[in-house]
Formats: C-alpha cells, structure tokens, sequence
C-alpha cells in the first residue's frame, strides 16, 4: 500500500466515522422520553464511545506484536456485521416519519416501542405538521430564527474542544514539570477522561430533572474554568489530582450535554447537520488547542499562561451558551 492510498483510504474512513456521532445523537435524542433523554444519550453514546476506544487500544497492545498492525483493520472490518443487524432491529425516527406524512408507520414504531399501549397507538389520530420550514439545512441553521443560537453553539464548542484537547495533549508533560512522576503524569490523563463521563452523566441527570440543559452546561463549564484557575494558584498532588479530575468532570462532562442540547434545538429535518455543524467547528478548535497551548508553554517557560488560556477559554464556552436560546424557545 502506497503512502497516498493510505492517506485516501484514512480519509474515507474518517468520513464515514465522522457521520456516526451526530447522528447516534440526534437519534437517541428523538427516540428517548424527554425526561430522560439526557442520561440515557450520554449512556448510550459517551459510555460506548469511551468504552470502544478503550478496548481498542487494549486489542493493539495485544494484537499487534503477534499479527501486525495489518491486522487491526482486519478486525475492524468486523463492524459490518452489525449494519444489517441495526438495520433489521432499530427503527427510524419518529419525528422523521411524520415529516413525509407516514403516520402508520409511526403507529406501528410506538406500538413496538410500547406494546403495552398497542391498541391506543393503533386507534389514535396523528396529525402533522404542515408549516415545517424547507431549504438548504445550512440556510436555515443561519436563519433569523437560529442564527443567534447557532453561532453560540459553534463559539462554544469551539472553545470547549479547544480546552478539552488543550488539556489532554498536554497534562502528561505538565504534570511531570509540577513534580509529579512519569507514571502519575500519564495517568492524569485516563482520569480526566473518566471524570468526564462521570461529569456528562450528573450535568445530564440534573438537566433532566430541572429541565433546562442550557443552564446546566453554563453552571458546568463556569466551574471547569474555576478548577483549572485553581491549578494556577496552587500545586501539590493533591490539588493536582482533585482539580484536574474537577476540569475534565465539568468541561468535558459540559461538552456531551451540549450535544444533547445541539439535537434539541433545532427542527428535525436540520437536527444532524446541526449537531454535525457543531462537531466539525469544535474540531477546529481540538486542532488548536495543543497547538497554542504548547505554544504559550514554550514562549513564557512555563503552564501558568497555559492554564490561564484554557481558563479564559472555558469562560468564553460558558459565556457564548448563556446568550442561546433555550430548545423550548426555538422549537417549542
């Protein structure tokens, strides 16, 4: 295999990759009993994401001497197995459905769905609505009804990413140059990980049962900036371990909410072009910030001016999350 197929081929494959988060979101959102819809995506998404590439990196360590590193993608390819499986097993959205006017089949999903309220769904009348907007998914995500929420919820990710991979890439060797030793250092950052789907699991439990994901995620990211202030102020193992832990619980627990609230807040015929639209602008921002904050490391010899730009950067997610609109204003 040359150097270009590779590179195609990886391309393609991040392609395809690329499309499975914002839509596993949307859909989980659009199935799921508002009530609960919060705690039970970040369950069904975060913990499988996390819990994929955690054992993906188990089968290299083990795989890879004895077969090569050939045989990943061997192995890998096993996941077609699953597409006819889902195809077969999940249904399509509701919310879907009733845009083309299918309300049979909308009958016979919450009848599978809730077998026990069979006979109600069968005899019910289901109206849809005829006023849903049409256009290009872009025109309407920068239209005068969602331009506001939109661009707060692309500044937020962008930031929040920048955070989250600024921390990340980095907490290993600022963690070795605050005393810590080599093993610690990397272990920082399995915890910040861990702590982050403890952190997404409590912001989308209390979002449930409070009802406003917005507020939720404001409060979570205000207290992210807070923790990683504090590793500016203070520096002692214990202060590490807690307020590194305490950043990647808020901020990037902060980050899966906003999914959940990106897939809420717009009609469902735009829903994954936005939670799309969201990623791929936050992605700009993980590209970044390594980049920066190893820059502002290397200019000013030392993490001080690297946990005050991560620091800042938290605010400004937080902030840019205030001034949207609530999912009930937009599409209630």
């Amino acid at each position: 295999m040359s150097f270009w197929s590779f590179c195609t081929i990886r391309f393609l494959t991040g392609l395809g990759l690329g499309v499975l988060l914002p839509l596993a979101t949307t859909y989980i959102n659009e199935l799921t009993p508002r009530h609960v819809a919060n705690t039970y995506t970040i369950w069904g998404v975060a913990l499988g994401w996390a819990v994929g590439g955690s054992l993906a990196g188990v089968v290299g360590v083990l795989v890879t001497p004895h077969y090569g590193w050939r045989s990943l993608y061997w192995i890998g390819c096993f996941s077609f197995v699953l597409i006819p499986i889902l195809y077969v097993t999940l249904p399509e959205s509701v919310k879907f459905l009733a845009r083309g006017g299918r309300t049979e089949q909308i009958k016979t999903i919450l009848a599978r769905l809730r077998p026990e309220h069979a006979g109600r769904y069968r005899d019910a009348l289901i109206t849809v609505d005829s006023q849903v907007t049409t256009g290009a998914a872009m025109v309407t995500l920068l239209s005068e009804r969602y331009r506001g929420t939109t661009l707060s919820v692309w500044t937020s990710a962008f930031f929040c990413l920048f955070c989250i991979f600024g921390l990340s890439g980095w907490i290993p060797t600022v963690m070795l140059q605050r005393g810590e030793t080599f093993a610690a250092s990397f272990g920082f950052g399995s915890l910040m990980q861990i702590a982050g789907f403890l952190g997404g699991l409590a912001c989308g439990y209390i979002s449930d049962r409070l009802g406003s994901r917005r507020v939720m995620i404001v409060l979570w990211w205000s207290l992210g900036a807070g923790s990683v202030f504090t590793l500016v102020l203070f520096n002692n193992h214990v202060i590490n371990l807690s307020f590194v832990a305490a950043a990647g619980f808020f901020i990037i627990g902060g980050q899966f909410v906003l999914n959940n609230f990106t897939a809420n807040a717009y009609e469902t015929r735009v829903r994954a072009t936005a939670v799309g639209m969201e990623l791929s602008v936050g992605r700009v921002g993980a590209i970044l910030g390594p980049w920066v904050t190893g820059a502002l490391q290397e200019f000013y010899s030392g993490t001080t001016a690297m946990f005050l730009a991560i620091t800042v950067a938290a605010l400004i997610a937080a902030i840019a999350m205030a001034r949207a609109r609530s999912e009930n204003q937009l599409v209630g």
